[in-house]
């Protein structure tokens, strides 16, 4: 079996959460890191476990952070589950382009939440979307 392959994002981080005990022996902590794209932001939600969910102690919301992760995939219970599993976190200094920090927050676009409840299923005429 061949390693396999990391990636990286880079982005803001919008939150961290708890650290979640789940099971005896496994802990995971979940974090969402915005791109900020101009056009069409991403929140991107990325997971640590065991000892990784240290690495999210020196950061805090709004932090600039480039993040280190897995791809991990498994069925359970007849559902095919994947996470990102984010084995780094490095903060990320902004450029020259960049907005100063102390820049007031109507300047920058809000990330776009997007709920289930936000999507017509049965749009105009009352049928179905194809996928």
């Amino acid at each position: 079996m061949s390693k396999s392959p990391t990636y990286t994002f880079s982005g803001e981080i919008i939150s961290i959460g708890k650290r979640e005990q789940r099971g005896e022996s496994f802990t995971s902590r979940n974090f969402v890191v915005c791109d900020n794209a101009e056009k069409y932001p991403q929140n991107i939600g990325f997971q640590a476990v065991q000892e990784r969910c240290d690495i999210l102690d020196a950061f805090k919301p709004g932090d600039r952070v480039e993040v280190s992760f897995d791809l991990r995939g498994r069925d359970w219970n007849g559902k095919n589950i994947t996470n990102l599993n984010a084995w780094k976190v490095a903060s990320v200094k902004g450029d020259e382009s960049d907005p100063p920090a102390s820049s007031s927050p109507a300047n920058k676009p809000a990330p776009i939440r997007i709920e289930p409840a936000d999507f017509d299923l049965n749009p105009v005429g009352g049928e179905p979307l194809p996928f």
